[in-house]
């Protein structure tokens, strides 16, 4: 899957809920989804971070090795609402 293609192609709970699947408990494809979270690009990471916070619900673990800079990223008032 490219990650930033199924982002960018539809914004449904269906398409969050693919994501989701895809990356299951795998933290090198978590780590893509953070990643893309915390890129540049608004459009990508707002649609990243929703189905960055289902895949947290499901697999919490995931989010261990990313706290820091998540955190430290939420704190950044000049980012887009749904990021934080």
């Amino acid at each position: 899957m490219n990650l930033a293609d199924e982002l960018a192609s539809e914004h449904s709970r269906h398409q969050c809920e693919r994501i989701v699947a895809w990356v299951g408990d795998r933290k090198d494809r978590f780590s893509e989804l953070v990643g893309t979270v915390l890129g540049d690009d608004e459009f990508l990471a707002r649609r990243a971070a929703w189905a960055m916070g289902h895949c947290v619900e499901e697999t919490p673990e995931l989010a261990a090795p990313h706290l820091e800079m998540l955190v430290e990223r939420m704190r950044d008032q000049d980012r887009h609402p749904a990021f934080r």
